[in-house]
């Protein structure tokens, strides 16, 4: 039997595979609001590589990693 998506991205949430769960939570196109799916995909590209980037436009990577995981529990993993 194959693993479905939303499987997948809660196993690798809960094993630690942040950007990998991220990817996938970041494709899905419902279940977050505007501002829940921009904290997700931000936090996505600062563990991809890209947080220089957003640092050096004034965002605070840090706090969109926090943000996107609190998300991602609240929805996901804690209900």
């Amino acid at each position: 039997m194959t693993e479905r998506k939303i499987e997948k991205a809660k196993r690798l949430f809960i094993a630690g595979d942040f950007k990998g769960s991220l990817g996938i939570y970041k494709s899905f196109p419902y279940g977050f609001t505007k501002e829940e799916k921009r904290s997700i995909e931000i936090a996505h590209e600062s563990l991809a590589g890209n947080k220089d980037f957003y640092e050096h436009i004034g965002i605070n990577t840090t706090l969109m990693l926090k943000e996107a995981k609190e998300i991602i529990a609240v929805k996901y993993i804690n209900n």
